[in-house]
């Protein structure tokens, strides 16, 4: 959002200048030509150097980024490590590591006796069904795929 501002400025310095430019003396017409390449110079650096910073991604060990552009899922995770994307690439990381779901549940029995049952479940994502997976079911597939089974 800074870096947004940092162009806006620029931009109304380099319109400002115009202004002085086309109205002013001798003197404004050379103080509005400074302005106008300074505030053109750092709009263009800045856009350069947010443009730059955003195609590089780190993904973090036992991850893998699911990316989306403008909301549509891309069928590649990107695996762990360093990645260069496009900068309107969005990166949801994803766990893959072996992770651990307890649940606690009421069943009845046949004879109608209460029975209590603690669930422990290890599972993990694999890597190359994060894309499928983000997309179908979300972020948050534990809950929505594990509790609803064991029930």
């Amino acid at each position: 959002m800074i870096t947004l501002g940092i162009v806006v400025v620029c931009l109304v310095a380099a319109s400002v200048a115009h202004i002085m430019r086309d109205n002013g003396s001798d003197d404004d017409k050379t103080t509005a030509k400074a302005v106008r390449a300074l505030g053109i110079v750092g709009a263009c650096g800045t856009l350069l150097c947010v443009g730059t910073y955003s195609t590089f991604r780190t993904i973090p060990a036992g991850n893998v980024g699911v990316t989306t552009l403008f909301g549509s899922v891309r069928p590649d995770a990107l695996h762990e490590g360093f990645n260069i994307t496009l900068p309107l690439v969005e990166v949801n990381e994803m766990n893959v590591q072996i992770q651990k779901h307890e649940a606690q549940y009421l069943a009845a029995s046949k004879d109608m006796q209460t029975v209590h049952c603690e669930m422990v479940l290890n599972f993990r994502l694999r890597p190359s069904e994060a894309p499928r997976v983000f997309q179908s079911v979300g972020a948050n597939y534990s809950k929505d795929i594990i509790d609803p089974a064991a029930q």
